[in-house]
Order: structure tokens, then C-alpha cells, then sequence
């Protein structure tokens, strides 16, 4: 909306005070809180070193990786479990093992250009492989973690619990 990163800090900063105040007044701050990162690498959000920032702020704020957001601010460049190794490792270089393992991850294959989301499309029109992240999420010791997909079809939740289910049974490739 306008604000430099460094004001929209600030304005987390204190919204987020306000947060655990709030939440430790009614009994509940043993909650972890999720932020996630945005589909437009042009805002505040967009990278995910800005879902790290904030989240190194609190030790209740855990980081929401929506992977399709991640794949349309780096214009595609998850290819390979690799590549979802390299943003695990650099989650857990600045939030600690315990930050990575408290992280969720958002699934859903997208449309995009220019740094930027521009719809949710059906899985086999995407160009990530879940296969991918769940290696990765294994090699990582993640493998008993939070995958939530956010895909706009019934079909695709199928595809992808099945492909998950291969997954748990030794069948990633």
C-alpha cells in the first residue's frame, strides 16, 4: 500500500505485540500463529526472506510456505527436490531447526508471470512436482509435517493425498 518495507515492519512489530498481548490475556499464546508468504514478488511478503523476518520476531509465529506463491515469485524455479531443499535449508539457517519444524506447507499449482500469481490451476497443468517436495521434506526429516492443499478441485486433493500415500509407503521418485 504504498509503505516502504522498513514502515511495514514496524507496523508488524507492533501489531504483533498487540497479538501476544492478546492472546496471553485470554490463556491461549501456547498457539503457534502462521504467516505466509505472498504470490506477487513485487509486495511486501512476496519473498520469503519477509515471512522470515517477521517470524523471527516471536517464537509463536511459524512460517507458511504456500509453495505454488514461492513458484510464481521465482518465476519456476522449483525443478527438482533440490530446489525445495534449498529454500528447507535456508528456512532452517534463519529460524533454527525448530523453526523449520515448525513450518507448514501450502500445495497447489499455479499460473504465473512476471514474479506474480495469476490463478490456481489444475495439478497435471502445473509444473511442480508434490513427488519433489515430499523427498525433500524427508531427506530433511519433515516427513511427519503439515501439507495442506489448497488446489481448487476435488480431483486434484485425490491426485495428490495419492500421491502422498505413495509417498508414506516408499513409492517417492
Amino acid at each position: 500500500m504504498g509503505r516502504s518495507r522498513e514502515k511495514v515492519m514496524e507496523v508488524v512489530e507492533k501489531r504483533l505485540g498487540e497479538l501476544e498481548e492478546r492472546l496471553t490475556r485470554n490463556g491461549i499464546d501456547d498457539i503457534p500463529v502462521g504467516v505466509e508468504n505472498m504470490g506477487n514478488r513485487g509486495e511486501f511478503g512476496g519473498p520469503l526472506e519477509d515471512i522470515l523476518d517477521i517470524c523471527s520476531l516471536s517464537d509463536i509465529l511459524v512460517p507458511m510456505i504456500d509453495w505454488g506463491h514461492l513458484q510464481a515469485t521465482s518465476d519456476g524455479s522449483l525443478e527438482g527436490p533440490d530446489d525445495f531443499l534449498a529454500v528447507l535449508g535456508l528456512v532452517e539457517d534463519r529460524l533454527g531447526r525448530d523453526g523449520l519444524g515448525g513450518t507448514c506447507h501450502q500445495f497447489s499449482q499455479v499460473e504465473y508471470s512476471d514474479g506474480m500469481e495469476r490463478k490456481h490451476v489444475a495439478y497435471d497443468q502445473g509444473d511442480m512436482r508434490l513427488e519433489d517436495l515430499l523427498e525433500a521434506l524427508e531427506e530433511t526429516g519433515l516427513s511427519e509435517t503439515t501439507l495442506i492443499s489448497e488446489s481448487p478441485s476435488m480431483e486434484d486433493h485425490r491426485k495428490m493425498l495419492g500421491i502422498v500415500r505413495a509417498a508414506k509407503e516408499g513409492g517417492v521418485q
